[in-house]
């Protein structure tokens, strides 16, 4: 089942989140392809696997990643469609904490949006800001 879906910059594609998984949809082509999912058993074949996946939602897109709320592991999972890699953002933990992307926490995230470089994480109890800019990557930390 769909849940959330955001459009990228251009125009021609469609990101949307079901609970296992990512999808792109080409909306010149009439056509689409799971990015990521949970498992290999899915019908599609795509073009990542990632078996820590629980519960996508929430989706925006940040410069070339595009960031989900996974709201049971209580982190975003970030997918970069330039390298086609995974990782998560905040330590998984349940909760309301300030830190870098490493060590935050967030509970339940459900919505994401992305607003002047800005990430702000709708949550159970609030609203959460992940503030900056990224220059450049170093280990793929965002922030």
């Amino acid at each position: 089942m769909y849940s959330h879906l955001t459009q990228d910059p251009g125009g021609r594609y469609l990101y949307i989140t079901y609970s296992k998984g990512l999808e792109r949809y080409d909306l010149a082509t009439n056509t689409s392809i799971d990015i990521v999912s949970q498992s290999a058993r899915h019908p599609n074949d795509a073009l990542m696997y990632d078996g820590t996946i629980v519960d996508l939602g929430g989706i925006t897109l940040y410069r070339d990643w595009v960031l989900i709320a996974d709201s049971r592991r209580y982190v975003l999972f970030v997918v970069d469609l330039t390298t086609n890699t995974t990782s998560t953002i905040c330590t998984g933990v349940s909760g309301h904490r300030s830190g870098n992307s490493s060590n935050c926490q967030i509970n339940l995230p459900t919505s994401l949006l992305e607003l002047n470089s800005d990430i702000y994480v709708g949550e159970k109890g609030g609203i959460s800001v992940l503030r900056g800019t990224c220059i450049y990557r170093i280990n793929y930390h965002l922030f």
